[in-house]
């Protein structure tokens, strides 16, 4: 039987309990009394007036005051069963187990009784009811269902064929319903039914995947895979086709998914660094770990009561109010890599070439409306796009002609959605070349490129005699070449210290790159293009 290390938990959300007062606290996760010492609290559910904590140890806590105390409701449940999910019918409350298939409460979890008629496999990853009938995740042996609170369980595996076997063969990771549809996730992708399970389509999305974990808001579908590669889908027409909206792994390797809800259509994930939450459907994410005394807190589990959050996680259950969920602030914040631009000009060369990289900071879209310059000397020689998710960067290509305007400054505006500075101001600045030593002339130092744009080589031309630095980068201003030592082992040509070297971009793609002298205390900067 195939091995997974992150179990699937499903969230149920009741109310009409009587809220319990906690010390105040604001903003921030509050420790719960418990379960303490029976392991990871990988299950949570809440069931008339119940809050119910199931481990990874096999043990049942239960509630009555939302986790002021905690008693064990063992009752008929053997011990060492990893407690996977939760789910209720009616009156009727099923806990999923690892190794002991599944059993059945009546009385909120204070006994329990065993419901495996028919089951071929007592591993259970995933239960999920639709009004009566009860569906089940089952290790190895697909999906079940059962009409008669788990009196009887068939397979209900028709029309899937898979690789060399059937859904039959596969382990169903999770489980979860939109309208007359019915997913199932596995190891090698998402299966939907649209006949309550009679028959599957496989749905082609990240094939190879471990799809452990689902939730829905309104007509829009999330899974994502708490294993490699960590990814968030999202499918906009019923599971038909899927789109990868987001790579946890950007978050950083300890921010890897392990259960996905929603709450007031709002996406959190738990992962094994805390919370983190989006409301904008998964394309930016915020840290909501705040409180927790750990900075490596692991999340496996999520239910809610009344006005509160729950978290089950490596230590216990904690709760917060779900208020919370609309105080952090999602907007784009824009950063640039300068604040000015200085252009070192001489009479010895007429364009030159720099570049402004723009940065979307914040945790929402940066929707960029406008870049301008007020000034003929200077052209965008690059398309800018509208728009930059978290994290993005795009660089801004200037081409100044100089014509002997000196000690000049103009500003570069760039207009965004930024709320805090929507108008954001780069200065250019030309300044002509007093840092060249008294010895050495204008004359004494240029740089050009030919031929340009060009495919595989292009000669680079250089008249200086103290050449510093010659690097060529690309237009995100990584180092694509160093060609100071080739430069420098070259006697010159002429009297005016000329030499040529031949720049070989066979093995970089199209696009624009930057060649940069630094020589007689000065920089010249040229533009080439790679067009194939």
């Amino acid at each position: 039987m195939k091995q997974i290390t992150s179990k699937i938990v499903f969230a149920l959300i009741i109310t009409g309990f009587s809220l319990f007062t906690y010390p105040a606290a604001r903003a921030q996760w509050v420790q719960t009394s418990g379960p303490f010492g029976k392991g990871n609290v990988t299950a949570l559910t809440f069931t008339n007036g119940f809050l119910l904590a199931g481990t990874d140890s096999g043990y049942v806590f239960r509630s009555s005051d939302e986790g002021a105390h905690w008693l064990a409701a063992q009752n008929g449940l053997p011990v060492s069963a990893f407690i996977n999910c939760f789910e209720t019918v009616g009156s009727n409350l099923f806990v999923g187990t690892s190794s002991n298939g599944i059993y059945r409460s009546s009385d909120d979890g204070q006994s329990w009784q065993e419901t495996n008629f028919g089951l071929l496999s007592l591993t259970i990853y995933s239960l999920f009811a639709v009004g009566d009938t009860l569906y089940a995740g089952v290790a190895d042996s697909g999906v079940y269902r059962s009409t008669d609170l788990g009196g009887d369980w068939t397979t209900i595996n028709n029309g899937i064929n898979h690789g060399a076997g059937t859904i039959n063969d596969e382990t169903i990771l999770s489980l979860a319903g939109m309208g007359n549809i019915l997913y199932a996730g596995c190891f090698d992708g998402i299966y939907y039914s649209t006949d309550k399970g009679l028959h599957w389509t496989i749905s082609h999305v990240g094939e190879g995947n471990s799809f452990t974990t689902m939730t829905v808001i309104g007509n829009y579908f999330f899974v994502a895979t708490s294993m490699p590669p960590y990814e968030l889908f999202l499918s906009k027409d019923s599971a038909i086709d899927f789109e990868g909206i987001f790579d946890f792994l950007s978050l950083g390797d300890r921010t890897l998914p392990i259960v996905l809800t929603n709450l007031n259509n709002i996406l959190l994930v738990g992962n094994n660094s805390g919370v983190s939450i989006s409301n904008d459907s998964g394309a930016a994410w915020v840290d909501f770990s705040t409180g927790f005394n750990s900075s490596r807190r692991s999340v496996y589990s999520f239910s809610n009561i009344n006005n509160s959050i729950y978290a089950g996680t490596d230590s216990g259950v904690w709760r917060r109010p779900i208020a919370d969920l609309a105080s952090p602030k999602f907007a784009p914040v824009i950063s640039t890599n300068r604040d000015t631009l200085i252009f070192n000009v001489s009479h010895s060369a007429s364009l030159y070439y720099d570049t402004v990289t723009i940065t979307n900071s914040g945790n929402a879209a940066l929707h960029i409306d406008s870049v301008n310059i007020n000034d003929k000397a200077f052209i965008i020689a690059s398309n800018i796009p509208t728009s930059l998710d978290s994290g993005q960067s795009t660089q801004i290509i200037l081409r100044l002609t100089y014509l002997g305007q000196n000690d000049t400054t103009v500003p570069l505006i760039i207009t965004t959605n930024d709320p805090a500075h929507p108008l954001d101001t780069v200065y250019l600045k030309i300044s002509s070349n007093t840092s060249v030593s008294e010895t050495a002339t204008p004359e004494k130092f240029s740089l050009g490129t030919y031929p340009n744009p060009f495919s595989a080589t292009t000669t680079i031309a250089v008249e200086g005699e103290n050449v510093s630095l010659l690097k060529v980068y690309d237009a995100l201003g990584r180092e694509a070449a160093d060609l100071t030592s080739q430069i420098n082992s070259l006697r010159p040509i002429s009297s005016m210290g000329s030499r040529t070297v031949e720049f070989n971009a066979s093995g970089l793609p199209n696009g624009v790159f930057f060649v940069r002298l630094t020589a007689n205390g000065a920089v010249q900067t040229k533009m080439m293009e790679v067009m194939r």
